[in-house]
């Protein structure tokens, strides 16, 4: 399965079904992920009526693939929603203390200015598979 920025996942939860927007892929940083965080009891008929309110990068695309996710397509709609803010990631030394910040924009990665204040930014970070359904209230399955 392939899909694009603007494409709209439906996924099954235990609380129903969610949404999930692609906002923009990378194969090896993750998929930039948009969604709405309400849970739907009845599938969404009209998906620009979709408020995604949460950004989160999560392997939407590898979860689909290998059956981790319940999730089909479910459409294509424009892209809303906050926008995919700034992340930075450190190359770290043996003790672990930064070296120095890359800045991952979610379409390229540049190197920090040395000077840049990076207080602000949050750090990236992926999501796993039960952080993602959490979102909608989910539980897990084990």
């Amino acid at each position: 399965m392939t899909a694009a920025p603007g494409s709209v996942f439906q996924v099954s939860t235990s609380q129903g079904y969610g949404y999930a927007q692609l906002r923009a892929c990378h194969r090896v940083y993750g998929d930039i992920i948009g969604l709405d965080a309400r849970p739907f009891a009845q599938p969404v008929a009209d998906l620009t009526t979709l408020r995604l309110s949460h950004i989160l990068i999560f392997p939407l695309m590898a979860a689909i693939r290998s059956g981790a996710l319940a999730a089909v397509p479910a459409g294509a709609a424009p892209i809303t929603g906050p926008p995919i803010p700034e992340f930075k990631f450190a190359v770290r030394d043996g003790t672990g203390t930064p070296i120095y910040w890359w800045i991952w924009t979610g379409e390229e990665i540049v190197l920090a200015e040395p000077t840049r204040d990076l207080t602000d930014l949050p750090e990236r970070v992926v999501a796993g598979r039960d952080q993602f359904l959490r979102v909608w209230g989910a539980t897990p399955d084990v």
